[in-house]
């Protein structure tokens, strides 16, 4: 016996019947020798899905939870960028001694790990390159990490690097730190910009 997809459908639709026979759906392909009997209700979701709806329904305790990785997501987020335009566009060195954590993990390959190391590469290229500037496109955060996407110009008439970095925040101190870098090229394929 052939049954094809276009018989279930119809017959999984016909609500009101109990009973549908070959002369009820015609198909071109399909051969029916019995009735095919259509159940009167169709459950839109199976119960699997609906007991794993129930079970993840949202509690107090859940809503509590999730405004507090909220709060901390963005006070994480202010100390980030309060650290980011201290140190980047105001030049301000001591930003480290106060916002970086004494254990200080760098994944930059140019910088060496450490707050005291750290500060001494950022001063070194701030004297090297006196003009430069770091300017925030976006930033995001997710519980102890925060993601600043940047424009870094040297001075004010270099095309500049887009840039993400990314710090992860433990009791209000910066102790790690990732970035991928990009330069700006002088044309694009669109007109989309890097920011």
């Amino acid at each position: 016996m052939k049954r094809s997809l276009a018989i279930l459908f119809a017959v999984a639709f016909m609500s009101s019947a109990s009973v549908v026979s070959a002369d009820d759906v015609v198909t071109a392909n399909a051969t029916i020798s019995q009735p095919v009997v259509a159940p009167r209700s169709i459950p839109l979701v199976s119960q699997q899905e609906i007991e794993k709806v129930q079970k993840t329904e949202v509690t107090k305790a859940n809503k509590d939870a999730l405004a507090k990785k909220a709060a901390e997501a963005a006070t994480n987020k202010e100390i980030a960028v309060t650290f980011w335009n201290a140190l980047f566009n105001q030049h301000d060195l001591e930003v480290v001694d106060s916002m970086v954590g004494s254990k200080y993990i760098q994944h930059n390959p140019t910088y060496p790990d450490g707050k005291k190391p750290f500060k001494e590469a950022v001063a070194g290229f701030l004297a090297e390159f006196p003009e430069s500037t770091a300017e925030i496109k976006h930033v995001a955060a997710e519980g102890d990490l925060v993601f600043i996407h940047n424009h870094i110009k040297l001075n004010a008439t270099d095309r500049g690097q887009a840039a993400v970095d990314i710090f992860r925040i433990k009791d209000g101190k910066i102790i790690e730190h990732w970035d991928v870098i990009q330069d700006v090229p002088e044309t694009a394929v669109h007109t989309n910009t890097m920011f």
